[in-house]
């Protein structure tokens, strides 16, 4: 391959994503469902919002009875998990601004993994559109646009 056909695939891998993250839509309660706001999600985790798609992927809320809060981004899965958990076509990523260097607390994580398989029952069905992969969203967006 030359360096023009390199490039030439590069950039329209680019301009794809952009397309793709152009996408919004309404929050995919159907993918968690018959989870709600309010719903548990074990260990004392429960449900408090999930945004509309944008930006790559929608935003899940959730809080802990301490009164402990934590943001959890649905994204597309594109080849090895990226996230705490994941189904299939989803990763579950904590944004807790650790970037990996930080152990992520037991409990929430368990409760995010039964959200993956909650999603893992659910997905088949729906649409993966406007969803692009975490590393994707970091490199388009940057950290602090998505955060």
């Amino acid at each position: 391959m030359t360096d023009e056909t390199v490039s030439a695939a590069l950039s329209a891998r680019t301009v794809a994503a952009r397309k793709v993250a152009t996408v919004e839509g309404p929050a995919p309660w159907a993918l968690i469902s018959p989870l709600q706001v309010g719903s548990s999600i074990g260990n004392g985790w429960r449900i408090r919002s999930l945004s509309d798609v944008r930006l790559g992927a929608s935003v899940l809320s959730v809080e802990h009875t301490s009164g402990a809060t934590s943001d959890v981004h649905i994204c597309l899965r594109d080849g090895a998990p990226t996230g705490v958990a994941a189904s299939r076509h989803f990763d579950f990523v904590l944004m807790n601004e650790a970037n990996g260097a930080r152990d992520t607390d037991e409990a929430l994580g368990v409760a995010v993994m039964t959200l993956a398989r909650r999603a893992a029952t659910n997905e088949l069905g729906l649409s993966r559109r406007g969803y692009m992969a975490h590393p994707d969203r970091l490199t388009q967006y940057g950290w602090e646009q998505i955060a």
